[in-house]
């Protein structure tokens, strides 16, 4: 394969999947350390920190840039686009894991981990987390300090702003 110098990695093959392999040492990824399962070079960005830890899946047209961080069994794909210092991340739960899909952008210092669903053509900016089996659908925007979880559902053509605590407890 030719790369160029550039490059912070490269796709390797893993039995029929696709697999990151790190070129070079960056934010806590070695060199040669194998990374999560990906679709295509247009799932990752070359710069930035931006990385999809083992376990982790990236496929379809979604995008992780910057400085983002996709780990555990987190799965984002379609068309979402995940950038700035996002942690999206499977939390602590074996059982399910964190879904990012469809027109999602999430943004800033956002957090999205243990078993939260991001879908339709919802936006997660600032410092807002979603987790705990939260899901964010339709055209709802989550913004700022705004946490979501404990089973909350945010859907429709919602804004939350500000800093404020949407839970829905109980299983």
């Amino acid at each position: 394969m030719i790369y160029k110098k550039s490059w912070k990695y490269i796709i390797i093959k893993d039995n029929y999947l696709l697999r990151l392999k790190s070129l070079k040492d960056f934010s806590d990824v070695r060199k040669g350390k194998i990374g999560g399962y990906i679709g295509g070079y247009c799932n990752l960005s070359q710069k930035g920190d931006c990385w999809i830890y083992d376990g982790a899946v990236v496929k379809g047209r979604a995008k992780v840039s910057e400085n983002a961080t996709i780990h555990n069994y987190a799965v984002v794909r379609d068309f979402a686009q995940i950038s700035g210092n996002v942690r999206v991340s499977e939390g602590t739960t074996v059982a399910g894991h964190a879904i990012i899909s469809d027109n999602v952008i999430i943004s800033n210092f956002a957090m999205i981990y243990d078993n939260a669903i991001i879908t339709d053509n919802a936006i997660i900016k600032g410092s807002a987390k979603v987790y705990e089996n939260a899901k964010v659908s339709g055209n709802a925007q989550v913004l700022d300090y705004v946490q979501v979880y404990g089973n909350a559902i945010v859907t429709g053509n919602t804004i939350v702003t500000g800093d404020v605590i949407i839970s829905k407890e109980g299983r």
